[in-house]
């Protein structure tokens, strides 16, 4: 990859890529010495850095007030899924798409997330917080169903009503949960809560530097 102009995040790709092909070979014995293992990930350079300090990464807590808010007035039957997006940071195809009721445990506050659906096939608990709690129980009063059918045609209505078809961060919903939900809750709690074995993945792709005030205001956000 020397002398190549690939940005940094897609070579460190690669490199994982890479790596997990010696971890398999060396676990399955067809290699005797794995040269991965005192490879250092790539770090990016100042300009990358400047680019990456102006994109938008995350939702702003008055942006996902504001969608929340449409959610409610005009798409109703989105709420439950947006709530566990927005506020339990599951992956938005995968684990979200095919949640169903009988996997949340209203009374004991967790989400179950199936082998099935997570990503590692690993399954996990996410413990609610009490925002997530509030979006559920308004949904369920209500008798919104999951999994919600037409999604898309509908998120990219209630988005586009907010403003935000255009500005739509990559992975957003995931990336916002994370950043708010780290400073508020700790590392530990998110990293469990995401379905990661490790800080690497939190601290490197997931997080955005927000203030403590601003993750107080972002699970403060509940149905009026």
């Amino acid at each position: 990859l020397e002398g190549l102009e690939i940005a940094t995040r897609t070579r460190n790709g690669y490199l994982t890529d890479l790596k997990n092909l010696f971890n398999w070979a060396e676990a399955e014995k067809l290699v005797r010495d794995n040269p991965c293992e005192s490879l250092k990930k790539y770090r990016a350079s100042e300009e990358e850095m400047v680019e990456i300090e102006g994109r938008k990464t995350i939702l702003t807590v008055e942006e996902t007030r504001k969608m929340m808010s449409i959610a409610v007035a005009r798409y109703p039957q989105l709420v439950p899924r947006l709530a566990i997006l927005l506020f339990a940071g599951l992956r938005p195809e995968r684990e979200a798409a095919g949640q169903l009721w009988e996997n949340i445990h209203m009374s004991e506050r967790l989400v179950h997330v199936l082998k099935s659906k997570a990503k590692d096939r690993q399954e996990r608990y996410i413990r609610m917080t009490d925002c997530l709690f509030n979006w559920l129980s308004w949904s369920k009063k209500r008798g919104h169903e999951l999994p919600i059918s037409n999604w898309r045609k509908q998120f990219d209505k209630l988005r586009s009503e907010a403003g935000l078809m255009d500005e739509w961060p990559r992975d957003a919903t995931r990336h916002t949960f994370a950043s708010y939900h780290l400073v508020k809750h700790g590392a530990e709690s998110t990293k469990d809560a995401l379905g990661h074995g490790t800080y690497d993945m939190l601290f490197m792709n997931y997080r955005t530097l927000v203030k403590p005030k601003e993750a107080d205001e972002y699970f403060c956000i509940a149905p009026e």
